[in-house]
C-alpha cells in the first residue's frame, strides 16, 4: 500500500515519493521477517516510485534551468 502510495506522490511531489518509497521497502522488509512470506511485489512497486521521483525531480529542475 505505501509502494502505490509512493507512485502517486512521486508525479505530484518528488520528495514525497521517494520518502514513501524508502517507507515501503522497509515495511515490506518487516513483514517479510515477520511473516516469512515473499513481498517482492511490494519492493519492487516502492522502487518505481523511488524511480518516478528521481526521474520527476531530473525533469523539474532541467525545466526550472532552462
Amino acid at each position: 500500500m505505501v509502494g502505490i502510495l509512493s507512485i502517486v506522490m512521486s508525479l505530484l511531489f518528488a520528495l514525497g515519493g521517494i520518502l514513501l518509497g524508502i517507507a515501503g521497502i522497509l515495511y515490506a522488509n518487516e513483514l517479510q521477517k515477520e511473516s516469512g512470506l515473499d513481498y517482492k511485489t511490494e519492493r519492487i512497486v516502492a522502487v518505481v516510485g523511488i524511480v518516478l521521483s528521481a526521474l520527476n525531480w531530473i525533469v523539474g529542475i532541467i525545466l526550472h534551468m532552462s
